[in-house]
C-alpha cells in the first residue's frame, strides 16, 4: 500500500487544467524500460481518509516524449474511510475520452497513440477542484494486464 497526503503534493500548474499528481511511477527510476499500455487493462484500488476533493475527480494518465495525456473517460473510484472494489478500465488510443494536459515543447507534441505505445511514466491525477485538495489518499493495489 502507498499513502500520500496534501503535505506531500502540490498543484501542477503547467497542466491544463491544473492537476495534482499524487502517485507517479517513472519506469526508468526502477530500472524498467517504457511500456506499451495500448489495449492493457488497468486496475487501481484507492481509498481516501478525510479526503476533501472539492469537486476533483481522479484519472489515470500516461507520459512519454515530453507529452502527458489524461484518460478521463471514467473517473476512478475513491471511497472515504474504506476500500472499494478496484476501478478497472482498458486503455485505448482510439476513440477514447483522453486529453493532452501538458507538453514540454509545443513544437514537439506526441499524439495519444505514441505516448501509450512507449509510456515512460504514468500515475493518477486529481483534476477539477474548486479549492486545494486535502487529506490522505492511499493506493491498495495497482495492476497492468
Amino acid at each position: 500500500m502507498r499513502v500520500a497526503d496534501h503535505t506531500r503534493w502540490s498543484v501542477d500548474a503547467p497542466e491544463r487544467p491544473i492537476s495534482i499528481l499524487p502517485f507517479i511511477l517513472y519506469r526508468n527510476w526502477v530500472g524498467e524500460p517504457p511500456i506499451d499500455l495500448r489495449g492493457t487493462e488497468i486496475s487501481i484500488q484507492l481509498r481516501g481518509d478525510d479526503l476533501k476533493l472539492h469537486g476533483a475527480e481522479c484519472y489515470f494518465w500516461a507520459h512519454a516524449s515530453g507529452t502527458r495525456w489524461h484518460c478521463r473517460g471514467r473517473p476512478l473510484t475513491i471511497r472515504d474511510g474504506c476500500w472499494d472494489e478496484p476501478s478497472r478500465f482498458t486503455v485505448e488510443s482510439v476513440g477514447t475520452a483522453c486529453y493532452r494536459s501538458w507538453v514540454r515543447d509545443p513544437a514537439i507534441v506526441a499524439d495519444l497513440d505514441t505516448v501509450l505505445a512507449g509510456a515512460g511514466s504514468y500515475g493518477i491525477s486529481l483534476v477539477g477542484f474548486s479549492h486545494e485538495v486535502s487529506g490522505k489518499l492511499a493506493m491498495g493495489s495497482f495492476e497492468i494486464r
